[in-house]
């Protein structure tokens, strides 16, 4: 038998269900739903750009100083 605590004390912990006395099986089930990678992508570049806005303005404000 295959076991795979790594997987399910990781799916216990993203979930917020890790205890210090959880009761591990070694099983874990994988999800069958495709990632959305064209919108997590998405969410990565906005977040790139807001971070280069916010430098930019920070540069600007400090070479007014």
């Amino acid at each position: 038998m295959k076991t795979d605590y790594g997987k399910e004390i990781w799916a216990l912990y993203t979930n917020g269900k890790l205890q210090p006395d959880s009761k591990l099986t070694g099983r874990f089930e994988r999800s069958t739903v495709a990632a959305d990678v064209d919108t997590v992508m998405q969410i990565i570049d906005d977040a790139r750009e807001q971070e280069l806005e916010r430098r930019l303005r920070e540069q600007a404000a400090s070479e007014m100083d």
